[in-house]
């Protein structure tokens, strides 16, 4: 990647730091995650301390209080050098965090986002389901208001960091009733 005038110098030292991790730590073990079909996690929190789960999200919630495009740039360096921990990144940040950060509670985002930020846990994401695959207007999973929770009912497939993540993100109708819609 050049550089451009879209890039500020915080940017290029964001970009050279992912790319140095990418290339010292992720290049030479990627290849032993994959042959043992391990989790990397010594590579995921080796990420987390250097704060790359937190990139986008503002600082009175733990986060770095970067930019989008400082966030893009982590992702990019790491997919050059192996996908899935640019995968385990991505996935975490806009399909795990990013919900919360935008449609949580205000007690939701205290909660969860400061430890999501820190990389202390992974967050997931279940959508697919047996019947529906991803098709959202098909869902059937139901989560019912019980008033201070909810209750889920329902089956999920496919699930984005099943058995590593901690904090999920399930997609599920509140009123089941309402037409379903495509």
């Amino acid at each position: 990647m050049h550089d451009s005038l879209y890039f500020t110098d915080h940017h290029l030292q964001v970009r050279d730091m992912v790319r140095d991790f990418a290339q010292q730590v992720v290049k030479p073990s990627a290849p032993r995650y994959d042959r043992d079909s391990a989790f990397p996690w010594d590579n995921v929190r080796r990420m987390a301390d250097l704060g790359l789960f937190g990139i986008p999200w503002p600082e009175e919630l733990g986060g770095s209080g970067m930019d989008y495009l400082s966030y893009i740039l982590v992702i990019h360096e790491l997919a050059k050098v192996d996908a899935s921990h640019a995968i385990t990144v991505s996935a975490h940040t806009t399909l795990g965090t990013s919900p919360i950060v935008d449609f949580g509670t205000d007690e939701q985002k205290q909660r969860f986002v400061p430890l999501l930020a820190a990389g202390r846990v992974l967050a997931g994401f279940g959508l697919t389901e047996p019947g529906a695959g991803s098709d959202a207007g098909g869902m059937q999973t139901v989560a019912v208001d019980k008033g201070d929770h909810f209750v889920l009912n329902g089956s999920k497939i496919f699930i984005t960091h099943a058995g590593v993540g901690e904090i999920f993100v399930v997609a599920a109708r509140t009123d089941p009733a309402a037409k379903k819609t495509h």
